[in-house]
């Protein structure tokens, strides 16, 4: 029941918004009264955030899955950046109807992603680990420069989600692999 509330949840969200969308319209979508709903979510702040932890478990897996094939460590972080930007542009899109709604929605979106976003990190710090060990990258602080890279890619959402500027064009997204990567690898 759980997962049809918050497939239910998720499609009012992206339809109507953060505040048009009601527990008891999604309680009436699902046949139930919205008093159901309590018993799996407090209110709806706490059914939205459980749609941005599945949003932000599913980008973890799939970066994860990048970062587990066989390939240079430079052709690693040129994919995952790719992919990154590629997966942030799909969710802007896809919740297009909440821009008016995203800097209201930030504080809580941040708050549940952070367990996320640190994991991204230490995906990121091991692959230049790896990549320092087989000299294709200069030595660094890794922890560091990996928070600084995760966090460059981040703050490509806000002009991405409210202002739709930031395109997912390849050709743009090389140009950024680029300038982000052979920074870090040796001359």
């Amino acid at each position: 029941m759980k997962e049809k509330i918050l497939d239910i949840a998720y499609k009012h969200f992206i339809q109507f918004g953060f505040a048009k969308t009601t527990l008891t319209g999604i309680a009436l979508a699902i046949g139930k009264k919205k008093t159901s709903l309590y018993y799996y979510f407090k209110d709806k702040e706490d059914l939205f955030a459980s749609i941005v932890r599945v949003e932000a478990n599913n980008l973890l897996s799939d970066l994860e899955m990048i970062f587990k094939k066989s390939d240079t460590e430079i052709n690693l972080l040129k994919k995952y950046i790719s992919e990154r930007i590629r997966m942030m542009h799909v969710v802007s899109v896809r919740y297009a109807v909440l821009k008016d709604e995203l800097f209201l929605l930030l504080p809580e979106i941040e708050r549940v992603r952070l367990p996320f976003h640190q994991k991204e990190v230490l995906l990121v710090k091991a692959i230049l680990d790896k990549g320092i060990q087989n000299g294709a990258f200069s030595e660094m602080n890794t922890e560091h420069v990996a928070g600084i890279l995760v966090n460059t890619l981040k703050g490509l959402e806000i002009p991405m989600y409210v202002r739709s500027e930031v395109k997912y064009d390849p050709k743009e997204i090389e140009g950024l692999m680029n300038l982000l990567i052979y920074g870090l690898a040796k001359k």
